[in-house]
């Protein structure tokens, strides 16, 4: 916490194409279930004019959850989530559906820029996943 009080000095929000913020002037850009949606060529052209050397980019995704407790409910929520997908836009296929993997990042081994890869995974009990189907 006395870390988030110190180092915390600005929080914005913008369009992915129009960053509120001046040149390398931003320690961190997250964009939260959101890139599928982007023009990420706009995006990452805006992300390297704003970002500080050593900056960090966070694209998140979370992806549909498995209920380890009851197979048949996750199933169905799988059934769920490949009907909702059918309805996705290219985009959201390209790069929501594998996990954001296929997407290139620009400056991958340039400018001193690195992409690092994390994936957390969560056991669901049968109730977190009632919920999180309910909140549809």
């Amino acid at each position: 916490k006395q870390w988030y009080q110190r180092r915390v000095r600005a929080f914005a929000t913008g369009g992915c194409d129009n960053l509120p913020a001046e040149s390398s002037s931003v320690d961190v850009i997250t964009a939260v279930q959101a890139a599928h949606y982007f023009d990420l060529p706009a995006f990452f052209k805006e992300v390297d004019r704003v970002l500080k050397p050593g900056g960090v980019l966070a694209l998140i995704l979370f992806k549909s959850p498995a209920c380890v407790s009851c197979p048949t409910l996750g199933a169905a929520h799988r059934s769920l989530d490949e009907v909702l997908m059918s309805y996705g836009t290219t985009a959201l296929h390209r790069y929501y559906i594998p996990n954001y993997t296929t997407i290139t990042l620009p400056w991958e081994g340039e400018s001193g820029r690195h992409v690092v890869e994390h994936n957390t995974h969560v056991t669901w009990t049968m109730d977190n996943t009632l919920d999180y189907l309910l909140s549809y």
